[in-house]
């Protein structure tokens, strides 16, 4: 039983935490896997001055998290509530940690999944959540300028920095 535990802990190690904020509860857990970004297009030419042009668009962030976790998640997104704010929370390469915060977060896909990949004796199983968010802020866990590389925040249009 100790060996399976051990392998568990192997494919699932974590490289932060999310801990989100309903209106009736927290919820923080380990993710080992996380991706979100900005998407702009581009429109070059005389006819790019139009509504949306120049403004990016944010995309969803993914996280993997334990396979244990898709209830809790799936609590939340059956109701159907925008969580206020999520955290994610993660180190840095110096050892310092960063946090994305997460502003008017819906949980947009939960999906559970197992495979068995590599090690034939130990399935990977992981729970993936799709979530969509309107805001995001990146800063040092202290607040402090991490040199440069501090992404702004992006608010959407019609929206308040609060």
């Amino acid at each position: 039983m100790a060996i399976l535990c051990l392998a568990q802990t192997v494919h699932a190690t974590p490289v932060g935490s999310l801990s989100c904020a309903t209106s009736t509860q927290q919820i923080t857990f380990n993710i080992s896997y996380f991706s979100f970004g900005l998407s702009q297009a581009l429109n070059i030419g005389s006819q790019s001055s139009g509504a949306g042009a120049g403004q990016a668009t944010p995309q969803p962030l993914e996280v993997h998290a334990a396979l244990s976790t898709f209830v809790q998640l799936a609590a939340a997104a059956a109701d159907g509530a925008s969580m206020q704010q999520c955290t994610l929370t993660t180190m840095l390469a110096d050892g310092d940690r960063a946090e994305f915060l997460f502003k008017l977060v819906d949980i947009s896909s939960i999906t559970a999944f197992a495979e068995r990949t590599g090690n034939w004796r130990t399935p990977a199983q992981y729970t993936d959540v799709q979530l969509k968010y309107m805001s995001v802020k990146v800063k040092r866990a202290g607040g402090s300028d991490d040199g440069g590389t501090t992404i702004a925040p992006y608010i959407a249009p019609g929206q308040n920095n609060n």
